[in-house]
């Protein structure tokens, strides 16, 4: 049963909204965010400050088996650390993959570098499918007398920048969550391998997705104020891939109670986006509003060229072949590509029956990261969301508590939106568009494990 969109904000609003609160937001989030503050122009693509050459934009940065039914996807990890028996997350850390406080925060990750932020810690990641990482983590606390929720916020590209879409807004009344931003010390999609990958010189995606597996785990046992605590995630662009590697591959449905990406998902099929003889998807296309141009290829953004995107995948696979025109993709190298993809080989229908998901699209001047949702979400998502059509897409919902308009114990699709009103990957640019992802997390984070 498809969920009823809510209606995209009106530009006009949004233009109302940010002129009465620009000083304030602009404050609050000048480090934080990725990108100026204030709407980007339509047609325009921008980007974080990860490679700045045209790079997938976040708001807008693996050998798992895919679940085996459409039933229950949930899978338990034992090796998950617990809220009651965690330790007290310093180093040496326990696991695999794990992470752990190494105690340099004050040097490699000050409470300054990001504005409102009352706590840092600086993560040792490390794990048997990637070279060691490490990544800062930020807490903003909730303004509140009672804190409603922690939620991870994880920027797009490399991940570098700490996320901080929510920041200015959500820690506040009514929403009253802790921020938790992540900024990665390096590309978090890239293993760090030199053998193995598409080129055999390393890059799998797929195994990269066990370092947030590990930071998340980490935030879960130590960052809640208690076991009844909710944790949920935001994460634009690279970084929506991030989050659905967990929850279609990783731990993400053990940990996370609801989920929120923008501009999702370039990972989707790295095997088409590096195809440089992808083709139009004609009606294939996820939101019924893009044009019929609408490409998967990371080369493709509409009207241009978009080299930077190629570059960043590039770099995450170490396939210098990726999107280059001319370049005849081998079947070893396409075998190679999709199998650290969000949708691996024979990846059947899931249910999320502990985790609810949202997310949010622009409907026009498509890039990759359109052209690649439709194979998660489905052809026309947005019609499927008002009961105008079927929903085709690989995850679905059916928790145990009312979710817009799922009621408990119905299986429905995600929350989606496509805007008409917004570019690209520009939706979150504008003080309306945050404020309608906070009132989802308001509304989506709540304890469902």
């Amino acid at each position: 049963m498809p969920i009823p969109m809510t209606p995209a904000p009106r530009r006009s609003l949004r233009r109302l909204l940010w002129t009465f609160a620009a000083t304030v937001a602009c404050v609050s989030l000048a480090t934080a965010l990725l990108d100026a503050c204030g709407a980007s122009s339509p047609g325009t693509t921008t980007h974080d400050a990860g490679p700045s050459d045209g790079t997938l934009d976040a708001r807008a940065d693996r050998d798992a088996l895919p679940p085996s039914d459409a039933t229950d996807a949930t899978k338990h990890d034992a090796s998950l650390p617990d809220a009651s028996d965690a330790g007290s997350g310093t180093c040496p850390g326990v696991g695999d993959p794990v992470a752990c406080d190494d105690g340099t925060a004050s040097d490699a990750c000050p409470d300054s570098k990001m504005l409102g932020a009352k706590t840092s810690y600086h993560l040792h990641v490390t794990g048997s499918s990637f070279a060691p990482s490490g990544a800062c983590v930020y807490v903003t606390p909730s303004t509140c007398s009672t804190t409603n929720g922690a939620v991870l916020e994880f920027s797009g590209s490399t991940g570098t920048s700490p996320g901080a879409l929510l920041n200015g807004i959500a820690e506040s009344s009514p929403y009253c969550f802790e921020l938790i931003s992540v900024g990665w010390d390096d590309n978090w999609a890239d293993d760090g391998l030199t053998t193995g990958g598409p080129a055999g010189i390393g890059g799998n995606v797929l195994a990269a997705s066990k370092k947030p597996q590990a930071v998340i785990a980490w935030a879960h046992a130590h960052l809640r104020a208690s076991a009844t605590t909710p944790l949920c995630a935001t994460g634009g662009s690279a970084g929506s891939s991030l989050l659905l590697f967990q929850v279609m591959h990783d731990t993400g449905q053990e940990l996370l109670d609801h989920v929120q990406i923008t501009s999702a998902t370039p990972y989707a099929r790295f095997d088409e986006g590096c195809d440089p003889d992808a083709g139009p998807e004609g009606t294939n296309v996820v939101c019924s509003t893009l044009p019929s141009t609408t490409d998967p290829q990371y080369a493709y953004l509409s009207g241009s060229s978009n080299p930077g995107a190629v570059k960043l995948v590039q770099g995450d696979t170490h396939d210098p072949e990726c999107d280059v025109s001319g370049h005849a993709q081998t079947a070893s190298e396409r075998s190679a590509l999709q199998a650290m993809s969000l949708v691996t080989n024979g990846f059947a229908p899931m249910q999320m029956k502990k985790t609810s998901l949202s997310v949010y699209m622009c409907g026009t001047v498509p890039n990759a990261t359109q052209g690649q949702a439709v194979y998660v979400f489905g052809t026309n998502a947005d019609l499927a969301a008002k009961d105008s059509g079927p929903y085709t897409g690989l995850i679905s919902l059916n928790l145990s508590t009312s979710f817009y308009g799922c009621k408990a114990g119905t299986t429905c699709m995600p929350h989606f939106v496509c805007d008409p009103g917004c570019a690209t990957e520009d939706y979150g640019q504008t003080l309306a568009d945050r404020m309608v992802l906070a009132t989802d997390m308001r509304d989506g984070c709540v304890l469902r494990h």
